[in-house]
């Protein structure tokens, strides 16, 4: 019975860590356990289909047929995916590529891309900041060229699906599924966990009575627990009263590290099936739901506070009109590569130091023969003397 207990209580535990990894703070490892067992799915029926091919093929095989396959065969084995880019690691990457939307109305507030590799639990986390110029054709008006505009463009162009689209073409990489939920979300988190402790990093004082609700945020610098209010105040914080402020990259960062904080309290707590409740009501994404537990081991092994990583949009902030920021493109892509040959070049490199400690052990031993042959030979000349 006790053994029964333990098993719930450890898939309870995968359950909730697939949620919060996707609310943003997270749903992002639920979506990769989704993934692999659509793939899987996928991989079985692609496998039967082909199966089924084979079978046709071989009752009407000729000599020609068999020559073909062999040159086609040849072809393949020539072509191998360059891993030095990013079509190339794209091809042979079994990670899972999750937008997390963050709202505050119509527009999008908060982007992270969450990039999950399964083999060896990694998850990184990739802010673009709601500022960033991206035109998109047919939408002109002077708001309308950035990033977090997009998901207001309208069930055609924008919401969940056309955000994918515009954020994939940013970052270069294929975007599976997206993840959003309001700033309420976060609050309710907060709350079921028993509160977050931040350590502010400065006095940080904002009204703007004309926002519905009205916000209000006030906190002085210092280590403390905040509540669920407290820390939508504290992630919404952009620059104190009577000053133009930093901008919005600090703003994503410290979101980043609240992410962090806050997947480490939610687990630690063990209040599983609260959590998950409280996600259930406000998470909106393309996900299918059923069946994820099946394939949702491939989380057992994740350490929050070791393998995850972030990183920020290369780019720099300007003003023309209104206030933007520019992608660097190259480094975009080179930031995307390092990602992608996480886990996947290290297991190569590993394989290839293993191939050559084998070497090296048969090269000794080979040595170690050719010595015992030479001292015999010696051996047996002084004997002949």
């Amino acid at each position: 019975m006790a053994k029964n207990k333990k098993k719930k209580k450890s898939n309870k535990k995968v359950y909730l860590i697939t949620f919060l990894l996707t609310l943003i703070t997270t749903l992002i490892v639920f979506g990769s356990a989704t993934a692999i067992y659509i793939k899987n799915k996928e991989a079985k029926y692609k496998k039967e289909f082909e199966e089924a091919i084979q079978n046709e093929k071989l009752a009407n095989k000729t000599e020609d047929d068999e020559e073909g396959e062999e040159d086609d065969k040849k072809s393949i084995l020539e072509i191998e995916p360059d891993l030095n880019t990013l079509d190339g690691l794209i091809s042979v990457s079994k990670r899972t590529n999750i937008l997390l939307i963050g709202t505050d109305g119509g527009r999008a507030d908060t982007i992270i891309l969450a990039s999950y590799e399964p083999d060896n639990h990694l998850l990184d986390l990739v802010t673009v900041p709601r500022d960033t110029y991206h035109p998109v054709p047919g939408y002109n008006l002077l708001g309308q060229k950035k990033i977090n505009a997009v998901y207001g463009f309208g069930t055609r162009d924008g919401g969940g699906d056309g955000m994918k689209t515009q954020v994939s073409q940013i970052l270069g990489v294929p975007i599976h599924f997206y993840v959003v939920a309001n700033y309420q979300s976060i609050s309710a988190i907060v709350n079921t966990v028993g509160g977050v402790d931040i350590n502010v990093e400065q006095s940080m004082h904002y009204d703007d009575p004309y926002c519905i609700p009205p916000l209000h945020i006030h906190f002085e610098p210092g280590l403390q627990t905040l509540n669920g209010q407290q820390a939508m105040e504290y992630l919404r914080w952009r620059k104190n009263n009577g000053f133009e402020g930093a901008g919005d990259v600090p703003r994503t960062q410290r979101q980043i590290e609240f992410v962090k904080t806050l997947i480490r309290k939610a687990i630690s707590s063990f209040k599983y099936d609260e959590i998950i409740k409280t996600c259930y009501q406000y998470v909106s994404t393309d996900m299918p739901m059923k069946d994820v537990l099946i394939e949702s081991t491939t989380l057992f092994g994740f350490q929050p506070e070791y393998d995850i990583e972030s990183y920020l949009l290369p780019g720099e902030a300007y003003y023309d009109d209104l206030s933007y920021y520019r992608v660097f493109s190259k480094e975009t892509e080179e930031m995307m590569i390092e990602i992608y040959k996480k886990g996947l070049v290290e297991d190569e490199d590993d394989d290839k130091d293993d191939e050559d400690d084998k070497d090296d052990e048969d090269g000794e031993e080979d040595h170690d023969k050719d010595d015992k042959v030479e001292k015999d030979k010696k051996n047996h000349e002084e004997n002949d003397n």
